[in-house]
């Protein structure tokens, strides 16, 4: 940790630092100022240096609560709250992850698809920010595929999807919806062959690619765009294991969830406002794939895995790094496991670190693995039939279990749960809440959703 006043690197020397002397007498206040102009990381080596440290960073509430956001992942939103008030609830809101327990029942019918409606769930009005309520795409397939959809700030990024062949995904619009301005497509080819699609933070978009029909056939991999212009620019190709036998049938999905859109608004005041929020950065992304009657694989790993490319360059050829380079250190794999095929399909829902299943929750926020005892730290190591060599994952992960929730799926938001229970016409039926007790209600949300299908012209 380098000294605050010349920069010696006082821990890694006899701590002679000239300077380390006078500042014990500096007065308490002053102190807590310095130490909250520090890095989390020097903060915390702080502790380390002196006991005189370590008990002024106790006795601060400010300090605590910087060391508490840190650990949880979140960052500091603007608000009125005291600093003790803002400290407590978020000492609340993270041993509310802890319980689990019900509270509200809502009954809710899903909308069939429709073209691009941009909506505030709160109340049922358009997107103040949308050029119209609706919006529709010229789509040039002369199938007629489903469309899905996912939004990452100003852009509206479109999957067309064959619905009646291979579920490939035959073309990829990015829209900026606030303007209703098409920005780019991404066509499907023989060789490369897409199968699913994924918004992440910094204008990037995942694409899961089959290369089976390759010759000679080559592993599957998950494609980093930028989308920063008329022409999405590759920035990077992360390789998948290779299958022992070529599959004719392949099936991919991504779970990613950009935790910013279940915060609370900031027209909520008082004991309703949240003074902390979780950046998209800090969250995990969920890849499912089978390679044919194979089971489904959940594969968990960090968005910011994707994400180190895209700091490093911006342009220029791509790079591929194969699996052995990346997937055994950040990724977290899981197959048969009873509790995870409870779900529909395995599905899951993720939320920040977290990942939601009917019964656990499975936080990966390396902070809090590294300050917890009660950790899942061991490698899976697993021989498999499918993938050449087996699969090695060691992505550090802890869980909380709770009783099986009586539904086919759920959703996991900051401080609750919503339980979707699916007809047999494949439409959500109806929608129960659980809420952590004593924490904020889920009126006091904004959620917005896109419902999107194709229309003939």
């Amino acid at each position: 940790m380098p000294c605050v006043a010349c920069s010696a690197d006082i821990l890694s020397t006899d701590l002679t630092c000239c300077h380390l002397v006078t500042s014990m007498s500096l007065p308490t206040e002053l102190l807590v100022r310095i130490f909250e102009l520090l890095p989390l990381s020097h903060l915390l080596s702080c502790r380390i240096v002196s006991k005189q440290f370590d008990q002024v960073i106790k006795d601060s509430n400010s300090l605590r609560y910087l060391i508490e956001l840190g650990s949880a992942a979140y960052v500091d939103d603007e608000h009125a709250l005291s600093t003790s008030k803002s400290l407590a609830l978020l000492k609340a809101h993270e041993e509310a992850c802890r319980t689990c327990q019900s509270s509200s029942l809502t009954v809710v019918v899903s909308l069939p698809y429709a073209e691009a409606h941009f909506l505030s769930l709160r109340d049922g009005t358009p997107h103040p920010r949308a050029p119209a309520p609706r919006l529709r795409l010229a789509i040039s397939h002369a199938c007629r595929p489903a469309c899905l959809t996912g939004v990452m700030d100003d852009l509206l990024v479109v999957s067309v999807v064959d619905t009646i062949g291979s579920m490939e995904v035959l073309e990829i619009i990015t829209v900026k919806w606030d303007s209703g301005e098409v920005k780019s497509r991404i066509q499907s080819s023989p060789s490369d062959r897409m199968r699913a699609t994924c918004c992440i933070p910094n204008n990037c978009l995942l694409v899961a690619v089959d290369r089976s029909s390759r010759s000679p056939p080559t592993c599957p991999c998950i494609l980093v765009y930028h989308i920063t212009s008329e022409s999405p620019i590759l920035i990077a190709t992360y390789e998948l294991p290779s299958p022992r036998v070529v599959p004719r049938d392949f099936y991919l999905a991504f779970t990613f969830n950009d935790p910013q859109k279940w915060n609370r608004h900031k027209s909520f005041a008082g004991d309703q406002s949240q003074p902390f929020f979780t950046p998209a950065t800090n969250s995990v992304i969920v890849l499912s794939f089978s390679y044919r009657s194979s089971p489904m694989f959940s594969i968990v790993s960090l968005v910011s895995t994707f994400l180190s490319p895209v700091s490093n360059k911006t342009k220029g050829p791509e790079h591929t790094i194969p699996w052995p380079s990346w997937g055994p250190s950040s990724t977290r794999w899981f197959d048969d496991e009873p509790w995870r095929l409870a779900s529909t399909a395995g599905d899951c829902h993720t939320f920040g670190y977290r990942v939601a299943f009917l019964d656990r929750v499975l936080d990966f926020n390396p902070r809090k693995i590294a300050r917890d005892s009660q950790v899942h730290q061991t490698s899976v190591i697993r021989g498999s039939t499918v993938v050449e060599g087996g699969i090695v994952s060691t992505l550090p992960y802890r869980e909380t279990l709770f009783p099986k929730l009586p539904f086919d799926n759920v959703i996991l938001g900051g401080d609750h749960f919503v339980g979707v229970q699916v007809s047999c016409k494949g439409m959500i039926s109806k929608r129960c809440t659980w809420q952590y007790p004593e924490l904020h209600r889920l009126e006091s949300m904004v959620i917005y959703l896109v419902f999107l299908r194709y229309t003939a012209t």
